[in-house]
């Protein structure tokens, strides 16, 4: 396996540019829709993020909360499966794993 050192804070300085881009100091400030196109972001035709969360509303009631009980234990499972498919793929594709930064000895209290 292949590593690469990044900048420790390179994220950081990715996310305060994107959000400068936008014009904002926080995402809270954005409505549904232009969240939806701060989060998938494409910078230089490459999506750096890509996110959804979609869901029907329907009334809390028994009948409909019954299901949800046998189907809810499931989604840790589909979680699961998706970082792995995903981290299967970035090995397809010969990405090189980023190590975390080291951590500081030095507790501070």
């Amino acid at each position: 396996i292949e590593t690469v050192d990044i900048e420790e804070n390179a994220y950081e300085k990715f996310f305060q540019g994107a959000m400068k881009k936008f014009g904002i100091s926080s995402p809270d400030e954005l409505d549904d829709d232009k969240k939806k196109e701060f989060f998938n972001y494409v910078d230089k035709n490459k999506k750096l993020i890509s996110t959804a969360i979609t869901g029907n509303i329907v009334p809390f009631s028994n009948k409909d909360l019954l299901p949800q009980i046998f189907i809810l234990p499931f989604l840790a499972f589909k979680v699961i499966f998706f970082i792995h498919f995903h981290a299967l793929r970035l090995w397809i594709k010969k990405i090189p794993f980023v190590k975390k930064p080291k951590k500081i000895n030095k507790n501070i209290t």
